[in-house]
């Protein structure tokens, strides 16, 4: 997936502009949390149910994508995105909500996710070395086989 990402063009900032701009309609035509009924049990969520209007705008895809350092990513809105083999070390996530987002097999290295909201997000086999995860809300993320090697998770919550 690595390979995948590093071979195509990088996200630019109007690419990443555009995205969150259609996700944000998507989100508000009622396919994103408000529009959404959620089956959870114990607080692991089992099933994902969309709105009736919620295909208006689209959700937020950038699979298998690199993300270049300089992309402005700090508090960046994009819950429920589908961000599987992203690559982007050094990334700064800052304040990111990320709620249910689905960022598998993703190459994060020293990102900063300092009180990113990634409540219930799939973060399973991510590379997340020397992350700053600090003060991020991971209740009910996937980290399962996640590389957390010298990452950085005080007053993180849920874990």
């Amino acid at each position: 997936m690595r390979d995948l990402a590093m071979a195509g063009d990088p996200v630019t900032q109007d690419e990443l502009d555009a995205v969150a701009r259609d996700h944000a309609r998507w989100v508000g035509s009622g396919g994103g949390p408000g529009g959404f009924q959620i089956l959870a049990v114990g607080g692991v969520v089992l099933a994902v149910y969309q709105g009736p209007s919620g295909t208006e705008g689209a959700q937020a895809e950038l699979r298998n994508r690199l993300l270049p350092s300089d992309l402005d990513l700090r508090e960046v809105a994009l819950p429920w995105a589908v961000l599987t083999g992203i690559v982007g070390e050094s990334l700064d996530l800052s304040g990111a909500d990320l709620r249910g987002a689905t960022i598998t097999d993703a190459r994060l290295a020293q990102a900063r996710l300092r009180g990113a909201d990634l409540r219930n997000a799939d973060l399973s086999r991510s590379d997340l070395r020397n992350a700053d995860l600090s003060g991020a809300d991971l209740t009910g993320t996937d980290l399962e086989n996640a590389d957390l090697t010298g990452a950085r998770l005080d007053g993180a919550k849920g874990i």
